[in-house]
């Protein structure tokens, strides 16, 4: 039996893809989900620019549309509004297309956690600001196999290694407090609040009280928990050895 040379002539449901038993083509098969068509030719000049080659679709403004393509595509990328509900669009290309790599392009300001869409099946994550460096070798990176991540999200994959005095101080943060008046809380010098802080800031990959309060805030569960309940009247867990962290 021969293999379908559009997509057109392919029996909807589970699509294979073809070439899979072999070497993966030349020539990746791009599908670009997106409100915005011009993101399509910026799709393909960050590709190009590091020399890939690679056919780009404009594939849906809200979801896929398989069927309007001329290739089934080995990396599908959603921006723009498409990616406020791509968990459930995320879960649809995997069911049809289980070969395919999804890859986000998102806002360098949007809500922080992405635990929760690698958990659907997204190999990639590039922040839009930066498309034209990263797209090309995030899009190599998981058609290799590999989830790629922005450092600034790397929260959403692994919960960072938060002391209990930095989530402490963080929570008291988040309820608007100063530098000062944590100080003054916790009966600590302000700059020991600035030491904790600064390190907290490096664990989570932002750089200001705000951009902690926005990712605390709109982070996943097991992040926000671990801060909100570190208040100044929790009492903090006893190390093994009997000792105390200042």
């Amino acid at each position: 039996m021969s293999t379908p040379s559009r997509v057109s002539d392919v029996v909807p449901g589970v699509i294979p893809l073809s070439g899979r038993r072999g070497p993966r083509p030349a020539i990746i098969a791009v599908a670009v989900v997106t409100d915005d068509p011009r993101l399509v030719d910026r799709v393909g000049a960050a590709l190009r620019r590091d020399g890939m080659a690679a056919d780009i679709e404009f594939g849906g403004h809200g979801r896929l549309v398989v069927e309007r393509l001329a290739r089934l595509p080995d990396v599908v990328v959603i921006a723009g509004v498409a990616v406020r509900g791509a968990a459930a669009e995320v879960h649809r290309i995997r069911r049809r297309l289980p070969d395919a790599h999804v890859v986000l392009i998102v806002d360098e300001h949007a809500p922080g956690g992405v635990g929760h869409l690698l958990d659907t099946g997204v190999a990639g994550v590039v922040i839009e600001e930066a498309m034209g460096r990263t797209l090309a070798l995030v899009v190599r990176s998981v058609c290799e196999g590999h989830v790629s991540v922005p450092r600034s999200m790397r929260h959403g994959v692994d919960l960072p290694a938060l002391s209990f005095r930095e989530r402490q101080i963080l929570a008291l943060v988040v309820a608007g407090l100063t530098n000062d008046e944590i100080a003054g809380r916790l009966y600590l010098a302000e700059t020991t609040v600035k030491g904790h802080l600064t390190s907290a800031f490096r664990r989570l990959g932002v750089r200001s009280r705000r951009e902690a309060v926005a990712l605390i805030l709109s982070a996943d569960e097991s992040l926000r928990r671990s801060v909100l309940t570190a208040g100044p009247t929790s009492q903090e867990p006893a190390s093994p050895e009997g000792g105390s962290e200042s």
